[in-house]
């Protein structure tokens, strides 16, 4: 059973460290959708590249499964390849999609 939780990191931050111990701590194993890694690096949006932000992560949670996500003007493309990207692991394995808000909500996925 995994938890995933999608973001930037750029960089990781303790607002997402917050939402990956929650998975962690809920006996899930992490996977972290990092989005943006095909626009270009600069100072404001992306300071770091992908590979970077994923070594950061590895750093902290050598267990998570990092998954790489192409932006994508069209959200309906964009959301298929991340359902593309999060399918690897397996049809029947219950993803739990986890998100940072004041009440820490959590939306299930079969």
């Amino acid at each position: 059973m995994y938890g995933f939780v999608l973001g930037r990191y750029c960089p990781i931050h303790k607002g997402h460290m917050s939402v990956i111990d929650e998975i962690v701590n809920d006996g899930l194993q992490p996977i972290v959708v990092i989005g943006s890694i095909n626009k270009d690096r600069n100072k404001e949006r992306t300071p770091l590249e992908y590979e970077e932000r994923a070594r950061l992560i590895k750093s902290v949670y050598p267990q998570a499964i990092i998954v790489p996500s192409f932006d994508d003007p069209s959200w309906e493309k964009w959301m298929r390849g991340v359902i593309k990207g999060l399918n690897v692991y397996g049809s029947t394995n219950k993803l739990t999609y986890y998100y940072h808000e004041k009440d820490q909500d959590k939306c299930h996925f079969e």
